[in-house]
């Protein structure tokens, strides 16, 4: 049985009134389009255009904190690989982030019937780690390094379309959605976090 899906990779800004980025992408690796926007209803009026029935929504920023944690749970399972992670807890958030976004964003996409952590059968949406998924799928270790050979590894994964990558966040935006296809492929290279709250995708 074929299901109709289209997915969707944001780098969302992490700090409210700044510019999100996304990129839409078939199935079949095929990227439809890129995008941005500054307010959820700019968002909401990309989604709408999509005819797919269902979409999965992967996004490059914190969607869940727990209290009092100096380092989030879902965080720690990177750095046991030794894979560096932006740190993120509420006296950062506070201190750089405020208002923050992702919080907003997440309950926007639930608000419109999302489901946090849902299977990939139904309108659901993930917080990933946009570059982590590149040094777990490519073995690369360095931002720079990446930028340099971006278009061959992701065209050489299967990729078409890179044409409507327009910037660097259109590249994250791109790297979130990893965890779909290497995932339907069962390559043994993510795990989905499921615990206090967190939905991420971490190191296999």
């Amino acid at each position: 049985m074929s299901i109709n899906r289209v997915i969707i990779g944001l780098d969302p800004a992490w700090k409210k009134g700044k510019k999100s980025y996304g990129v839409l992408v078939r199935e079949d690796l095929v990227v439809e389009n890129s995008f941005s926007f500054k307010e959820l209803s700019e968002l909401e009026e990309a989604i709408q255009k999509i005819p797919t029935p269902i979409k999965l929504i992967f996004a490059d920023a914190p969607l869940h904190l727990e209290k009092g944690e100096k380092v989030r749970a879902c965080d720690r399972e990177f750095l046991k690989r030794g894979l560096p992670i932006l740190p993120f807890n509420e006296k950062i958030m506070e201190k750089l982030y405020s208002p923050f976004f992702g919080i907003e964003l997440r309950k926007f996409l639930e608000e419109k019937g999302f489901k946090y952590c849902g299977s990939f059968n139904e309108n659901s949406f993930y917080e990933v780690y946009a570059f982590g998924n590149a040094m777990l799928a490519f073995g690369i270790k360095s931002k720079s390094d990446f930028l340099k050979k971006w278009k061959k590894l992701l065209t050489d994964f299967g990729f078409m379309g890179l044409r409507k990558i327009k910037s660097p966040h259109h590249i994250d935006a791109l790297l979130s959605t990893l965890p779909f296809f290497v995932t339907k492929w069962d390559f043994d290279v993510f795990s989905l976090f499921q615990e206090r709250g967190y939905c991420l995708f971490v190191p296999g």
